[in-house]
């Protein structure tokens, strides 16, 4: 992207990005995926779609990692989690069922 160049334009240029290059999307506090959501909505003028119809991949378990809330409440951290969003319902939740690293390395397992 040169200086002074218009970021939509390149955005709408995407098919596939990956938004989140972390596999704890679970510890991110719900509303900086929100905002994301809002933000791409706005630029691909696609407000009905999450996302304004990109494609987004999060990883983590929401059991495992939950958002860090300072001197937060159970009821808090929870109420800040991806889980507790308006946008959880319209993902698609994949679960992985075999750990394939302890499976061709007898020292992992």
């Amino acid at each position: 992207m040169q200086p002074g160049q218009d970021c939509s334009s390149n955005i709408t240029k995407w098919d596939c990005k990956v938004a989140k290059e972390s596999d704890e999307a679970s510890m991110t506090k719900r509303h900086a995926v929100e905002a994301l959501d809002n933000s791409l909505c706005d630029i691909m003028d696609r407000p009905r779609l999450p996302f304004g119809g990109k494609t987004m991949v999060f990883g983590g378990d929401s059991r495992q990692v939950l958002p860090v809330i300072r001197k937060g409440t159970r009821s808090q951290i929870v109420a800040a989690s991806l889980r507790k969003s308006y946008i959880w319902e319209s993902m698609a939740h994949l679960k992985l069922v075999r750990n394939m690293t302890a499976q061709s390395d007898p020292w992992f397992a």
